[in-house]
């Protein structure tokens, strides 16, 4: 299965590494408690993004087969975001996630000589059997707490 899609063009961008998280240590009490609620929805192997549509985020859901949905507020607002998610945290299907966990990820690019980053919450969720579903994305930016320095 081939995790990338074709609507990206990265020529003007540049990936230039990401490090991980806790949720907890970086993202603010508005955050945290959309987690919270998120983690306690009444049907796990939905994705449920709703939870996440806070003022300043922009979110998406993704399946374990690379289709996509739920775009806040809408598809082009998340054109960086997912094309981070697809071509650079997980080129290779997020299937490779070894569990269910939140996670953070602080993912640093340059963009015509602008270097900037995004923080990225990732929240993975099941399918009815158990296995890895897909992942609710919520690029948190405007929402931290701490945020490390460069």
């Amino acid at each position: 299965m081939d995790f990338s899609k074709s609507t990206f063009s990265l020529a003007d961008l540049v990936f230039q590494g990401a490090t991980l998280h806790e949720p907890a240590e970086l993202c603010n009490d508005a955050v945290l408690t959309a987690l919270s609620n998120w983690q306690q929805r009444a049907e796990p192997a939905e994705p449920s993004a709703k939870a996440f549509r806070l003022e300043d985020t922009r979110s998406f859901a993704i399946r374990y087969d690379g289709e996509t949905d739920d775009y806040w507020p809408d598809e082009d607002s998340n054109w960086l975001g997912e094309c981070l998610i697809r071509e650079f945290l997980f080129r290779d299907g997020i299937c490779v996630m070894e569990s269910l966990e939140p996670r953070l990820y602080l993912a640093k690019y340059k963009i015509e000589a602008v270097i900037d980053r995004e923080y990225l919450l990732v929240c993975p969720y099941p399918t009815a059997s158990g296995n890895l579903g897909g992942v609710v994305v919520v690029c948190v930016n405007q929402h931290l707490r701490n945020a490390p320095g460069d």
